[in-house]
C-alpha cells in the first residue's frame, strides 16, 4: 500500500477502510500496472527525444557545413584560376563572399552544439521528474522545469544560429554571384 498527502491511492483512510479487501487488493494492481506503464513510457519518452533532436540537428547543420565548406573551396578553386587569367579584377567581393560562408560554417557549428545541449537539457529534465506509484505517475519538478526553460532557451539560440547561417550562404551566395558577373564582364 502506498500513502500520500492525498491518502491511500486518492482514498482517505476511513473511504479505504470501507472498500472490500479484494476490492483493494485489485486497485493496488491496477494502480501498480498503470505506474509501471507510465514509468516506462517515460523511458522511452526519453530515448526517443534525445534520439530525435540530436538526428535532426545534426542533419541541418551538415547540411549547412556541407553547403558553406563547399562553396569556400569554390570560390577558392574559382579565385585560383582568374587570378592566373586576369590579375586586374576587383577581388573585393569575392573577399567578402569568402568571409561570409567562413562565418555561416562557424555558425552552423554552433547550431550543432546549442542542438546537443538543446537535448541534453530535455533529457536531464525527464530524468529529474519524479516518479510515483499513484496518481499523477509523473511529476514535473522545479529542477526538472527548469531543465526545461534551459533546453527551450538553447533551442531558441540553435534556431537563430541556424537561420543566420542560412542568411550567411545566401548574402556569400550573391556577393560571389556580384563578383562572378563581373568577372565575366571584364573577360
Amino acid at each position: 500500500m502506498s500513502e500520500s498527502k492525498h491518502g491511500l491511492f486518492g482514498f482517505t483512510p476511513e473511504q479505504w477502510a470501507a472498500i472490500p479487501e479484494h476490492m483493494q487488493t485489485h486497485i493496488m494492481q491496477v494502480n501498480s500496472a498503470a505506474a509501471g506503464s507510465a514509468h516506462s513510457n517515460l523511458a522511452a519518452r526519453q530515448s526517443a527525444t534525445e534520439g530525435q533532436l540530436w538526428s535532426s540537428g545534426v542533419t541541418v547543420v551538415k547540411l549547412l557545413m556541407t553547403l558553406n565548406a563547399g562553396a569556400l573551396v569554390a570560390i577558392l578553386a574559382f579565385l585560383g584560376s582568374l587570378v592566373k587569367e586576369r590579375s586586374e579584377l576587383w577581388l573585393d567581393p569575392l573577399i567578402s563572399s569568402l568571409f561570409w560562408f567562413f562565418i555561416g560554417v562557424t555558425l552552423a557549428m554552433g547550431a550543432a552544439f546549442a542542438a546537443f545541449f538543446n537535448g541534453s537539457a530535455h533529457d536531464q529534465g525527464l530524468k529529474a521528474e519524479v516518479i510515483r506509484w499513484e496518481p499523477p505517475y509523473l511529476q514535473d519538478t522545479d529542477e526538472s522545469l527548469a531543465h526545461y526553460r534551459r533546453g527551450d532557451t538553447i533551442r531558441m539560440v540553435a534556431i537563430i544560429l541556424t537561420l543566420l547561417s542560412w542568411g550567411c550562404s545566401f548574402l556569400g551566395g550573391a556577393l560571389f554571384l556580384q563578383f562572378a558577373i563581373s568577372a565575366l564582364r571584364a573577360g
